[in-house]
């Protein structure tokens, strides 16, 4: 019966948990935080129906029962940071903010229509991006959303080429352009 209460009690507040989850601009994120919410109603839902087996349960102290109420009551995992899909660069939104700048016209010229080295269609992302460090396969896809067709591994080896231009990001395998490069980049590119 108490299941049935909070299951009313969750339907009743199901427009402000579609707000919240809809006010994320990645559907990955909003996937995300509607999942934790509905694992932690059902993670709150399991734990009232253990303590009620636990207190209705004749014999508390028989290693037995309690061994049987442990396999029954399965605790989440918590995800690990490098699988966590809301700490990811969204790649899309950067597509979209180059799209819509002013100076995509002249972007579109040097990027997608001219004929630049692969060194300066990944550093285009990174100095697109500013301080953001993101990394090689993030730089490849933002591209191939412009219709810059590079693969992964000649993004990786565009990036190490030019080594000394980047800095290493917080986050393993990231990269943002120094501000010396940022500098000499933008002057080539809006030249």
């Amino acid at each position: 019966m108490a299941e049935n209460d909070d299951l009313d009690r969750l339907l009743a507040r199901m427009d402000e948990i579609a707000k919240a989850v809809n006010s994320f601009t990645s559907e990955s994120v909003q996937q995300s935080a509607f999942d934790s919410l509905i694992s932690a109603f059902a993670g709150a839902i399991s734990s009232r129906a253990s303590k009620r087996d636990v207190d209705s349960n004749s014999s508390p102290n028989d290693t037995e029962d309690r061994e049987q109420l442990g396999k029954r009551v399965r605790k989440s995992q918590r995800k690990s940071r490098a699988t966590d899909s809301s700490s990811r660069f969204d790649e899309v939104a950067l597509l979209n903010s180059i799209k819509d700048d002013p100076r995509f016209e002249r972007f579109r010229e040097r990027i997608v229509l001219g004929n630049p080295t692969k060194v300066q269609q990944v550093k285009f992302v990174s100095w697109f991006a500013g301080e953001t460090a993101i990394t090689s396969g993030d730089m490849m896809r933002v591209l191939n959303g412009l219709g810059v067709k590079i693969s992964q591994p000649d993004a990786s080896k565009a990036v190490a080429a030019a080594k000394n231009d980047f800095i290493a990001g917080t986050k393993a395998n990231t990269f943002r352009m120094s501000a010396r490069a940022h500098a000499d980049f933008e002057k080539w590119l809006l030249e």
